[in-house]
């Protein structure tokens, strides 16, 4: 990879290619298993963003979150991104999955303390989000505190 300066990076592989954002100066960067090289992304998010949830299928990405409730995705074929409608919660350090046509964002963080306990689910087809309650429970972080859950509602 590219000499670059960051302290928090990301990445998600979709289609033949991996990539990598970095949240210092919104470094973007796409390795090529085809050609076994590195490009500097013009084409970066529209929304850049660190600890976002992430799932691909095909040669589509699909990325929400990273502080925001927006949402978006990549077509790694265009190199383009397209904004989706955003999610119900903003919320950080959270999960992405991808099942049965559908985009899956678990968890996460709604600020420092406050631990989300749903989840959302993106419809491609309808191209809308539905909330999942009470998806985990609080847990206990490694010097035995708990953060206070909370749920997707507003």
């Amino acid at each position: 990879m590219p000499p670059a300066e960051s302290y928090a990076w990301d990445s998600l592989a979709v289609g033949t290619d991996l990539l990598v954002f970095g949240e210092r100066e919104r470094i973007a960067l796409r390795y090529s298993i085809l050609t076994n090289s590195w490009t500097w992304l013009a084409d970066a998010m529209n929304t850049p963003r660190v600890s976002f949830g992430s799932a691909s299928v095909g040669e589509k990405a699909y990325v929400a979150g990273g502080a925001y409730s927006s949402a978006e995705m990549y077509d790694s074929k265009t190199h383009t991104w397209t904004p989706l409608p955003s999610m119900n919660r903003a919320r950080w350090k959270c999960s992405g999955a991808f099942m049965d046509g559908k985009f899956y964002v678990i968890g996460g963080l709604r600020s420092r303390f406050e631990l989300l306990t749903c989840g959302e689910e993106y419809d491609l087809n309808r191209r809308s989000w539905r909330v999942i309650d009470n998806m985990s429970r609080a847990q206990r972080d490694r010097r035995g505190s708990s953060s206070a859950p909370c749920s997707c509602e507003q």
